[in-house]
């Protein structure tokens, strides 16, 4: 049996094809769209020590806790959803835990110009659906 050119072509193209499963699979995550700050904004969600760091530094600055019904709850799911990972972060970590812009690069691995950015982009989407 011999093997052409073509067929070199399609089983390289299966085997590359195979790899890139097995990446997404190993990282959760779509290993084309990496990037570098959006892979460290979510690293607060997967070590505790973070996590912790953020509610003690946001414990003496908490907004008023107020009640949600379901339906505010489900708005606020679709808002968030229509959000990248990296904007729902940083809005979450400002908005919500009231962290500074600063504070949130530092624990991001960005500067405080791109969290202000990504910060305001999130919001316009936001203010963008409430309008509608």
């Amino acid at each position: 049996m011999t093997v052409t050119e073509n067929d070199q072509q399609i089983i390289g193209s299966m085997i590359r094809d195979l790899e890139f499963a097995v990446k997404w699979l190993e990282h959760g995550r779509n290993p084309d769209s990496y990037q570098k700050g959006a892979e460290r904004a979510r690293v607060y969600l997967e070590d505790p020590d973070i996590l912790n760091s953020i509610e003690d530094k946001s414990a003496g600055r908490q907004a008023e806790q107020i009640e949600v019904n379901p339906e505010e709850q489900q708005l606020i799911k679709q808002m968030l959803a229509n959000l990248t990972e990296r904007e729902e972060d940083v809005y979450m970590m400002h908005h919500a835990k009231m962290l500074p812009l600063e504070e949130i690069g530092q624990l991001v691995g960005v500067t405080k110009s791109t969290v202000s950015t990504t910060y305001r982009r999130a919001e316009k989407k936001i203010n963008q659906l409430l309008e509608a």
